[in-house]
């Protein structure tokens, strides 16, 4: 049925089959969508259609063989793909019986060869339309994408059909055309993928944006919460705020407690709980929100229960699967659809529980929305978690012992003195003058074996500082979740501190973010001292600065970043006042001059040495110039050192 022009006479339907191949493989790297091996599959049979047809040796009749069984198994590979949409597979297993009875058909009686290669394209091709038909017949959250693109593959499959028909009568160019144009609905589904995942990366990308967003100003509400005294209640109504609307939920739901007892504290919207509702509540304005907060819940409520009890997030994409949301999902007046339940939950220990609802036609929960919220969630934990920590200290001390309470807080979160990641080594030290200080510094391990380090100095001392610091280091890792760009999170820093503090109050902070896999680092700074360098091999040391405000003055302050290299076997030091500003016998300043003089000697005699090593070295040089003189402001002071790729070890 198909003359010698076609796919020997042109390259063009093998390129383009290859083609296809590259594209699916690239949808899939860029997305990791485990549903793209049958389309990788679907290719390859293409390829190796396309390569028999140029290279086989004989008649005709073999190619055309080739190339009909080819489209066959082509199709049959895109209908079993769909099959995933649906929650049977009849349509593939027809197509499997189909293209066995075609086999028989042309072995057993070979005058009907010419009719069943004619024919049985253009069956799968049937086979598949239907598939797609069947895809909206039922609930499945996954087949919403697969929907979207129906319509167009549908059209597609209807052009191919009219290729498959004029294929046979083609030759020489027109067939190649006609071969490549019978292959649209493949190209379709790929590039309807593709549109797909770019388009739900910018969602991703604009939901992170107003989740920072909202996220930051609940973190500046909780600063202004706690400073006035507030309480966890208005915490938690905030947090729901946040949540509801960061989600694009209709309703959304808070509730605290402690000991196995609960009570709902916030109701936003109209949420229908998990327990029946009577009639008269569901049709009065404000009766349902009443109705709930009035609530007991224990972990023997239905669905909150099991969270409040195992600590585990809830995700129920379709209310009417849950026996204790169906009827809500069925009632005329709530129209509930979809829930997710969060529970706020630290180191073992649920503090309360937040849940979000959509309803009517807003498109149900699925797991990214379960991923995102329960983020979100995690961070309303800790603030209560801090909160409660800090109010049970004030508390039991009475406020006079400000200091302690406030070195408690601050110790709660301070990173590790030594941290040891792949291809980076980090040692710190943070001495305050007294009790407790206002420096801080924190260690944050990001994926691809990049490490940020955060540094800061708060003006001021006790309780206040104290929680600027908790608000600082929830932003910095709240942006580190979404960003590597040193000064994008100095600016998310900025947004949340800006408001939380009083004006007579401010923090400098600069960030480092340490990529070894290219060798570089992005670096921001916000009024603090400038970073100091050490390159491998290098006998002098650098200095690293940007322009910036101390965060919490401007809350529109922009914050650029300066990428440096950092190649492996080199060193980063930060610092704050202690160091640089320590005072010798003579009175005079240590000085930043003679602090990089020491690095650079220190790393000229022995660069192998560990980064812990270095920083014991720097201090005892530093001790050796102030003598007995008594340390006059806190002293923090980290070290960063590049380890070798090929050996990641500590040095000696």
């Amino acid at each position: 049925m198909v003359t010698e022009g076609f796919l020997v006479s042109s390259w063009l339907p093998f390129v383009t089959a290859v083609l296809l191949l590259a594209v699916t493989w690239f949808v899939r790297y860029l997305t990791g969508r485990d549903d793209m091996q049958p389309l990788l599959l679907l290719a390859g049979v293409l390829i190796l259609r396309d390569l028999l047809s140029l290279f086989l040796p004989g008649e005709a009749p073999l190619r055309s063989t080739v190339v009909s069984f080819g489209f066959t198994v082509s199709y049959a590979v895109l209908v079993f793909w769909s099959g995933r949409y649906r929650t049977t597979n009849r349509s593939f297993k027809t197509a499997i019986a189909a293209g066995l009875a075609a086999t028989v058909l042309r072995v057993s009686f070979p005058g009907l060869a010419g009719t069943v290669e004619f024919v049985l394209p253009l069956v799968m091709v049937a086979l598949t339309f239907v598939a797609f038909i069947r895809i909206d017949r039922y609930v499945l959250t996954a087949a919403v994408e697969v929907e979207g693109m129906r319509s167009t593959v549908q059209l597609m499959l209807i052009i191919s059909v009219v290729a498959l028909v004029v294929l046979p009568f083609a030759d020489g160019s027109a067939q190649s055309v006609a071969g490549i144009t019978a292959t649209l609905p493949f190209w379709t589904v790929v590039l309807a993928l593709l549109a797909r995942s770019i388009e739900s990366l910018r969602g991703e990308i604009r939901f992170q944006k107003r989740a920072a967003e909202r996220i930051f100003a609940f973190l500046s509400d909780v600063g202004r919460s706690l400073g006035e005294g507030g309480e966890p209640g208005k915490i938690v109504a905030a947090a729901v705020d946040t949540i509801v609307g960061a989600s694009g939920s209709d309703s959304g739901l808070g509730l605290i407690g402690s000991d196995g007892s609960y009570r709902v504290c916030a109701v936003k919207g109209v949420f229908p709980p998990p327990v029946p509702v009577p009639q008269l509540v569901k049709t009065k304005t404000g009766a349902l929100k009443e109705f709930v907060l009035r609530l007991n819940v224990d972990q023997s409520t239905p669905l909150w229960g099991r969270a409040l009890k195992t600590g585990e997030p809830i995700l129920v994409p379709d209310a009417t699967s849950s026996p204790y949301l169906r009827p809500h999902a069925r009632d005329p007046i709530l129209h509930l659809k979809s829930v997710i339940v969060l529970p706020l939950s630290i180191r073992g220990n649920v503090l309360g529980l937040i849940t979000i609802a959509r309803r009517e036609a807003s498109r149900p929960f699925n797991a990214a929305d379960l991923a995102r919220t329960e983020s979100m969630a995690n961070f309303v934990a800790v603030t209560l978690d801090n909160y409660y920590k800090y109010t049970q200290l004030v508390h039991t001390q009475r406020l006079e012992r400000d200091i302690e309470i406030a070195g408690k807080i601050q110790n709660s979160f301070q990173a590790p003195a030594d941290v040891q990641e792949r291809y980076a080594e980090i040692a710190a030290i943070s001495r305050p003058l007294r009790g407790v200080g206002g420096d801080y510094f924190d260690v944050v391990p990001m994926g691809g074996d990049r490490t940020a380090v955060i540094i800061c100095d708060v003006a001021g001392k006790g309780v206040p500082a104290a929680l600027v610091m908790m608000i600082i280091r929830t932003a910095a890792r709240l942006a580190l979740e979404s960003t590597d760009d040193a000064g994008t999170v100095v600016e998310m820093i900025n947004s949340a501190v800006s408001g939380s503090l009083e004006d007579d109050r401010f923090a400098t902070v600069s960030v480092i973010v340490f990529d070894p896999r290219r060798e570089r680092a992005s670096f921001a700074n916000a009024g603090h001292h400038p970073l100091v360098v050490m390159p491998a091999g290098e006998n002098l040391s650098r200095e690293a600065d940007t322009d910036g405000l101390p965060v919490g003055v401007e809350p529109d302050a922009r914050y650029e970043s300066h990428t440096i290299p950092f190649p492996e076997q080199s060193w980063a030091v930060l610092y704050t006042d202690g160091v640089i500003e320590a005072v010798g016998a003579e009175n005079e300043q240590y000085g930043i001059d003679r602090f990089r003089r020491s690095l650079e000697r220190a790393v000229r005699v022995r660069g192998d040495r560990s980064a812990r090593a270095l920083l014991d070295e720097l201090l005892e040089t530093m001790h050796g110039f102030t003598g007995e003189t008594s340390q006059q402001d806190d002293l923090t002071l980290v070290v960063i050192k590049s380890l070798s790729r090929d050996d990641p070890a500590r040095g000696q």
